[in-house]
Order: structure tokens, then C-alpha cells, then sequence
């Protein structure tokens, strides 16, 4: 069977990649800004390239000279929210400003941009429903035509359906993390490792979705 290469952005600890993971994908390389959960990363991923840099800084010539000749099949990743939640009391009054002038919500178009000079087969990224609030799923649509993806689809996927909590307990195994996954930093840190990630048990359900598309092609 073909293993697919991913690469993760705004890896995180690796809540998206273990669920790919564990169904056989090759997890070939993630990106973090933030030191400790890289470490996460790179440890529960020994195989992995971590890359620890702010991703406006990277580029795929930089990706591509670490794959060495690895084709990425599938992007994944997890732009920060914090622009578009509603639980944000500071977010910018305007949904289009959130993606194109708030510097958090700037990321996601980072996103896009690798999207785009890498070219993989899929991408998905994971954030939250407001995204698609007031224009701003016409933006993206747009954003990702650009990159030379036409068809691209929306999806609100509940944590609470594929037997994860849906409120953050920060408690590793409700988060569907393996009890062998090891956690690097303070306390405190580990903690927010922890409530930040993507669920285990949804990745994996997503990556099943995937394997599934990419088997019937074959």
C-alpha cells in the first residue's frame, strides 16, 4: 500500500497528525513557532522533521530541501482561531479584517501560500465554524482558487460525535491521546498542549475519510 506523505502545519503537540498517523500515513514533517510543543512534536515523532520557525518565514524551497525528494501528498493544519471565534470579546469588528488585517488571522493566508508552492494532492485545515461567517467563506473559496484548487468544501465536524468531549478538559486521554504520548514543558504548558489540539479520535476519522478517497483512486 502506497504511504502518503503529510505535512502538518501548526502542528502543535500532533493531535492531527496522530490520527493520520495511526491509520499508516508517513508524517514527514511539522511546523511550530512555539519551542516546547516542536519538542512534543519531534519526540512523540522521532521520524519527523520539526520545523521551529514562525511560518511566515518559510518557503517550500526551504520544505522541500528537508523532504529530500519526498512527495507531500496532503497538507494538513490548524491556523490560529482566536480572529474569527466568537469567544474572542477582542476580535475585529469586520469578518473580512479578521482574515486580512488581524495578524493572527494573516496566518491563515500562510497557510494558503504553502498550499499553493507545494501543490499536494489534499489539504484540509481545521478551525473554528465562525470562519465561515459573512463573507469569509466566499474569501477563502477565492483564496484557495487562487492557489489552483477549485473545488474546496466546508464541513462542521462535533468532537462530541466521535467520542471526544466537546468542551477542553485538559486531561490528555479525553483528548484521545495515547497513554504512551508524551507531553514536553511546564505544567502549564503541557496543559495548553493538551486543550489546543485537534482530538485524536476526530483526526482519525478525518484520515479515514482521506485513505478512503486516496484508495479508490487507485
Amino acid at each position: 500500500m502506497t504511504r502518503y506523505n503529510v505535512i502538518d502545519l501548526f502542528c502543535g503537540a500532533g493531535g492531527f497528525s496522530k490520527g493520520f498517523y495511526d491509520l499508516g500515513f508517513n508524517i514527514v514533517l511539522g511546523l511550530d513557532n512555539f519551542e516546547p510543543v516542536a519538542r512534543t512534536f519531534k519526540f512523540n515523532f522521532s521520524n519527523s522533521i520539526v520545523i521551529c520557525e514562525d511560518i511566515r518565514n518559510v518557503y517550500s524551497d526551504e520544505i522541500l530541501t528537508y523532504l529530500k525528494g519526498k512527495v507531500p501528498h496532503i497538507i494538513i493544519g490548524s491556523p490560529p482561531c482566536e480572529p474569527f471565534t466568537a469567544a474572542n470579546p477582542n476580535r475585529k469588528e469586520s469578518p473580512l479584517d479578521r482574515l486580512y488585517v488581524d495578524l493572527q488571522g494573516q496566518l491563515t493566508l500562510e497557510f494558503i501560500r504553502i498550499v499553493k508552492q507545494l501543490k499536494p494532492e489534499i489539504f484540509i485545515m481545521e478551525n473554528v465554524p465562525q470562519i465561515m461567517e459573512n463573507g469569509l467563506k466566499k474569501a477563502l473559496i477565492r483564496e484557495f482558487k487562487d492557489a489552483g484548487y477549485n473545488r474546496v468544501f466546508f464541513n462542521i465536524l462535533r468532537a462530541e460525535d466521535y467520542g471526544t468531549p466537546s468542551h477542553r478538559i485538559e486531561q490528555a486521554r479525553l483528548m484521545g491521546y495515547p497513554d504512551n504520548f508524551v507531553f514536553l514543558g511546564g505544567r502549564d504548558v503541557q496543559y495548553n498542549q493538551v486543550g489546543e489540539s485537534v482530538p485524536v479520535p476526530l483526526s482519525r476519522s478525518i484520515a479515514e475519510v482521506v485513505l478512503e478517497y486516496l484508495t479508490s483512486r487507485n
